[in-house]
């Protein structure tokens, strides 16, 4: 790795190789102690630079490991952990900021893009990724880069982000390659990665393997590469909504502005008066009531052909189960009539 790093065995070879030399030609106590200071006078020599421990490497002043402190060597700048290991293989932050070492160590000073894992050069916790360097060993996080014509974003952990939503200030797409989506229009992903509490309020049509990633999610774009956002769109006369993380509504009710809203699986608002039944992947199918206007009753008593319904907040039907309302027990069977009304 460089041409003054040695090893500790090398290290105990010279020691011992010196001893038994010493140690051949001592006929009494003065050249023993004599001895005693060589050993300790060659071994404190050797200690000073490069020392590899147990696969790692580490660097010796006065003796003691360089740790949790730079060090210049030929030109190049290496960085060593709380153990006094020297780094290598990854990035991490230091301070404020964040550093990528290569391989051999060294820190990474060309500017520019750089890739993670392609020649086993750099790993991260991120597998296969990409960071920007600054030139002088940082790669920027939280901050966006322009390349050929395209914007693409860096997250605190200084890796690009791709098939994402990310907000700075606004809401933002980005494609698969990572760029920024400037377009005018529905934008449709085929999978982005977002949060569960994102997930929670989507159909569950649009889950994917986990949590943390939603498949088939429509976004609308304003041309600059911003996201509409908690606001209406009317698209061949028909209304859809874009929540406050900019992912079009679909297949459930949404409070909105104080009012309940029914979309169907397409993400248009249903416009229907009476009773409006979604059904979801589980086999488990839910009624509405709707107002004829796109809203839906909610926390109210229906009467329907002689028999009474109950919707919660929501709007969802209430069945197979009992339930409090105003003090009272109520009960209701499989098709959601009430037993005692």
């Amino acid at each position: 790795m460089k041409l003054n790093k040695i090893s500790t065995t090398a290290l105990i070879s010279v020691v011992i190789s010196m001893g038994a030399i010493s140690f051949a030609n001592a006929d009494n106590t003065d050249k023993q102690n004599q001895l005693d200071q060589n050993i300790a006078k060659h071994s404190s020599t050797i200690n000073y630079g490069w020392v590899q421990e147990n696969n790692n490497w580490n660097f010796y002043e006065n003796n003691e490991k360089i740790k949790q402190n730079w060090l210049r060597d030929n030109g190049r700048w290496y960085y060593f952990d709380e153990n006094g290991v020297m780094i290598s293989y990854e990035s991490k932050q230091i301070g404020e900021r964040i550093y990528v070492f290569g391989k051999s160590g060294a820190m990474v000073e060309s500017k520019g893009w750089i890739k993670a894992m392609e020649d086993k050069n750099i790993i991260n916790n991120y597998g296969e990724s990409y960071f920007y360097s600054n030139g002088d060993g940082t790669v920027k996080k939280n901050d966006w880069v322009k390349d050929n014509g395209k914007w693409y974003y860096f997250n605190p952990e200084g890796v690009m982000l791709a098939n994402q939503i990310v907000y700075d200030g606004k809401m933002y797409a980005l494609d698969a390659n990572g760029a920024m989506i400037e377009k005018n229009g529905w934008i449709k992903t085929k999978e982005i990665t977002y949060s569960d509490e994102v997930c929670g309020v989507l159909d569950e049509d649009t889950y994917g393997d986990g949590n943390f990633v939603i498949k088939n999610i429509y976004v609308y774009g304003n041309k600059d590469g911003t996201l509409k956002t908690s606001t209406w769109v009317k698209d061949n006369n028909k209304w859809y909504y874009l929540n406050k993380d900019g992912i079009m509504i679909k297949n459930v009710s949404e409070q909105i502005n104080g009012k309940y809203y029914i979309f169907d699986k397409s993400g248009a608002m249903i416009e229907k008066k009476g009773w409006i039944k979604r059904s979801y992947k589980d086999g488990y199918d839910k009624y509405f009531y709707g107002n004829g206007d796109g809203t839906i009753k909610t926390n109210s008593w229906i009467n329907d052909n002689g028999k009474w319904y109950y919707l919660v907040q929501g709007g969802q039907m209430l069945s197979n189960t009992h339930y409090y309302i105003n003090g009272k027990d109520y009960k209701f069977d499989n098709n959601g009539v009430c037993l005692n009304p």
